[in-house]
C-alpha cells in the first residue's frame, strides 16, 4: 500500500506551521524583489488595521506594494535598473504561537529588517492565520504597512 503524502501524514499543527513559514518565506521574497502584483495579494488593503492606513496615507504610502515601490526607488540611488533588489530587508525575531483562539490558528510576530549602512532598522509587525475549511489564510497583517512606509521615508 502507498504512502500518504508527507504532508498528509504530519498533524494539523504541522501542517499549520508549515503553511506560515511558507508565507512568511512569499512575503520576504516579494518584499526583496519590490514584486508589488505580489504583495498585493499577500497583503491585501483588507488585512490593515483601519487605523494604519490614514496614516501610512498622510505619509504617502496607499498601500505595502506601494511604500515597496517607493522603498525600491529610494534605495536605487543612482542605479538604472528599475527593479533593484532589496536584499537587505528581512524577517528578525519572528515567533509562531500556534494556540487556536476562536478562528484564529496562529499568531506570529516578527520584525521587517533593514541593514543600512550605518545601522539596523525595524519595523514590529503581527500576523495572524485563520483556517477555513482547510485552507490557512492571513487574517490580520498589524504594522506592514506602517513599517514599510516609514522604510521609504527614511535614508539609507
Amino acid at each position: 500500500m502507498p504512502r500518504p503524502p508527507y504532508l498528509l501524514a504530519v498533524s494539523r499543527a504541522e501542517r499549520i506551521e508549515a503553511a506560515v513559514q511558507l508565507y512568511l518565506a512569499k512575503f520576504i521574497q516579494a518584499v526583496q524583489t519590490a514584486d508589488t502584483a505580489a504583495l498585493s495579494a499577500l497583503v491585501g488593503d483588507e488585512l490593515i488595521p483601519a487605523g494604519e492606513k490614514p496614516v501610512a496615507q498622510r505619509a504617502g504610502c496607499a498601500s505595502v506594494g506601494d511604500a515597496v515601490r517607493q522603498l525600491r526607488i529610494a534605495r536605487a540611488g543612482r542605479s538604472t535598473n528599475p527593479r533593484v533588489p532589496l536584499r537587505m530587508i528581512r524577517l528578525g525575531n519572528i515567533t509562531s504561537d500556534l494556540t487556536v483562539r476562536g478562528d484564529t490558528v496562529a499568531f506570529v510576530a516578527a520584525r521587517i529588517q533593514e541593514r543600512t549602512r550605518r545601522e539596523l532598522r525595524y519595523a514590529p509587525i503581527e500576523l495572524a492565520f485563520t483556517l477555513e475549511g482547510d485552507r490557512i489564510r492571513v487574517a490580520t497583517a498589524r504594522g506592514v504597512l506602517v513599517g514599510a512606509c516609514g522604510f521609504a521615508r527614511t535614508r539609507p
